[in-house]
């Protein structure tokens, strides 16, 4: 997975991402991994992560997991039609990892399941979405 990321780096660019601090680690058919490095602006009033990052993330994963395309030209568009978020345990780590998986899907809409993890390997959300492909 992520041997062609580099090509990839450019069609996926976007100031969210950017915003937020994020970046795609790896990425093949089906399954993308996405990183970001916390700091103060991404955390809450309690000291915690915010969960609007940590539903970013998945948003991000879900939609890009269904997305890929060996060449940069041919990648699919997708946006989401619906999305749940299953916050598990707060987290005050330096390092968030979202992995997201499409887990079905036909032609025009496909699912996929993500999980958030953080770097000491505690699974801190899940989610699940169905995202509609664009053209």
């Amino acid at each position: 997975m992520g041997a062609h990321l580099d090509g990839h780096r450019a069609a996926i660019a976007c100031g969210y991402a950017d915003l937020l601090g994020y970046r795609v680690k790896s990425w093949g058919p089906g399954e993308i991994v996405i990183e970001v490095d916390l700091g103060s602006q991404h955390g809450n009033r309690y000291g915690r992560v915010h969960g609007g990052l940590i539903a970013s993330l998945i948003d991000a994963a879900g939609g890009l997991c269904g997305s890929y395309a060996a060449k940069p030209e041919d990648l699919k568009r997708a946006v989401t039609l619906s999305m749940n978020v299953n916050f598990l345990a707060p987290s005050t780590a330096c390092r968030l990892r979202a992995v997201g998986r499409v887990s079905g899907g036909g032609r025009k809409v496909f699912f996929a399941s993500v999980e958030v993890t953080d770097e000491r390997h505690q699974l801190v959300a899940q989610g699940q979405g169905s995202f509609r492909y664009r053209q």
